[in-house]
């Protein structure tokens, strides 16, 4: 499929692929799936494990979130979408890895796209709507406009479906409070460089997230800090002091 480009991600022509070499991204990685994985098993992510049920993994990466729920989702599949052709070509690579031998390959696997606009025309068939689930980890804050990217994901929910987006806490700062609304006299120049030399949103705080959701049309949100400092980003990889300790914070709402 032909490449679907937009402005409305920062960085869709940089491979991150050699991100996942450095130390504290595997750091990361490892956190993240730790963290899906126990709220998985709390029943957390709105998924019934004894049910055949379809999750959209919104910029997939490399699989990092639906490796880490494939043995809890025995039932399930796992769509993973990324607008960077690499990211996919490893997500398919890594999971005939995991998937076991004799074991349906439809169970896991990824296209190269983008929802966050102008989906292409491969985007409005019945495969891309009515998910049971959609999880964007570690992606909103390179989003220009991540208010209107949780409104296009809602539009691909089965009603009562689960949303989890999963990012990096910014500091709880009137400045940041609404990212990329157009109310709110902010627009992407209040963005940073960060590592590679991408912008991105500052850290996505709670309260932000929580109106954002509600704004977007979701219904129960819930949204959990990750206790103390769970990974760092070293300082001379970031411009603007965007380094450090940083938290996670796991949103989860209802469509």
């Amino acid at each position: 499929m032909e490449h679907n480009h937009n402005d409305n991600h920062e960085h869709e022509e940089m491979d991150p692929g050699i991100m996942y070499e450095q130390q504290w991204v595997k750091d990361l990685v490892q956190k993240l799936q730790q963290e899906i994985v126990v709220l998985a098993n709390k029943g957390w992510l709105g998924l019934d494990d004894s049910k055949s049920q379809r999750v959209l993994d919104y910029a997939c990466g490399h699989g990092t979130i639906s490796l880490a729920l494939l043995e809890a989702f025995p039932s399930a599949t796992f769509q993973g979408l990324d607008s960077h052709p690499a990211q996919v070509q490893r997500f398919n690579d890594e999971a005939q890895k995991a998937l076991e031998p004799g074991s349906s390959q439809s169970r896991m696997w990824a296209k190269v796209g983008d929802l966050s606009t102008s989906p292409a025309k491969d985007f409005e068939t019945e495969e891309w709507f009515d998910f049971d689930a959609i999880i964007m980890s570690m992606a909103l804050h390179h989003v220009k406009d991540p208010l209107q990217m949780l409104r296009q994901l809602k539009k691909r929910l089965r009603r009562g479906g689960t949303l989890v987006i999963i990012e990096f806490h910014g500091a709880e700062h009137r400045k940041h409070d609404h990212y990329g609304r157009q109310d709110s006299g902010n627009d992407e120049m209040e963005m940073i460089y960060a590592p590679g030399g991408q912008k991105i949103w500052p850290g996505l705080n709670k309260s932000w997230l929580d109106q954002a959701l509600a704004d977007a049309g979701f219904d129960k949100a819930s949204i959990d800090i990750v206790p103390g400092p769970t990974f760092t980003i070293p300082e001379e990889l970031s411009q603007h002091s965007h380094g450090g300790e940083k938290q996670l914070v796991f949103a989860k709402a209802v469509a």
